[in-house]
């Protein structure tokens, strides 16, 4: 998997960047110059279970549960894009009349511990779905027709989260994550509540029931009664 990596590394500690980079046969004193590197990895693996009983006579529904675990070294993913967010600062810079990366090796960070078994955003532990259809008897005008009244319930783990500290830097100028502890909230809303947990690891999980949906609708579908137990993801890693 891919990271976003700064070949110009910054370190406050350190007086600031490196400044190695070539330009028009010269050195020049830069920003960050970002590209993508060759170093990020995800496991994803989960399973999904369905009960289904199709819609016949007067009745039919479906309860399917899926369980997933995600862990990693960044939480960016397939829906945000993946950085090197502990990238320490290394004696490297980008030579521009040449196309070639100058000094040292980038140091990714990829050892910190708190970048260690990170899920991917957009991951969810637990996703249950309760979904059912009622034929309500004596409203149809033929056979088998009348009003169908369905319901959608579903329950989800919230995204993970990661809590930062406003006012304190990791040493590259990223916002650093909050040591473990439980932390409340300056004005508690549905989003920020007292009481949370945090592991002090990027991507901490939370959880939350997403709503309910109902609605109607008229049908005339005729099924069986069926079941199925099968995988979905994959195990491996993503390199």
């Amino acid at each position: 998997m891919l990271l976003l990596a700064d070949l110009n590394p910054f370190s406050s500690s350190r007086g600031g960047r490196p400044n190695l980079s070539i330009l028009d046969s010269q050195q020049v004193a830069m920003g960050s110059i970002l590209t993508w590197v060759n170093g990020g990895e995800n496991d994803y693996d989960a399973v999904q279970l369905a009960l289904k009983k199709r819609f016949t006579g007067r009745w039919g529904g479906q309860v399917s549960l899926t369980l997933a675990q995600s862990e990693g070294n960044n939480f960016g993913g397939a829906a945000g894009a993946a950085d090197a967010f502990f990238q320490r600062r290394t004696e490297t810079g980008y030579d521009f009349d040449t196309g070639q990366i100058i000094g040292q090796p980038l140091d990714l960070g990829l050892d910190d511990p708190r970048v260690r078994d990170v899920p991917v955003n957009w991951h969810r532990d637990v996703n249950l779905v309760v979904s059912g259809q009622y034929r309500v008897p004596h409203t149809g005008w033929r056979d088998g027709g009348g009003l169908v009244v369905a319901g959608i319930y579903r329950y989800m783990t919230g995204e993970p989260q990661t809590l930062f500290e406003n006012t304190l830097r990791l040493d590259n100028g990223q916002r650093a994550p909050l040591p473990s502890g439980s932390y409340d909230a300056t004005q508690p809303s549905g989003i920020a509540e007292n009481g949370t947990r945090f592991d002090g690891k990027l991507g901490r999980r939370a959880y939350r029931a997403a709503p309910t949906r109902r609605g109607w609708r008229r049908s005339t579908r005729r099924d069986t009664l069926t079941g199925s137990v099968s995988p979905i993801g994959g195990c491996g890693t993503d390199d």
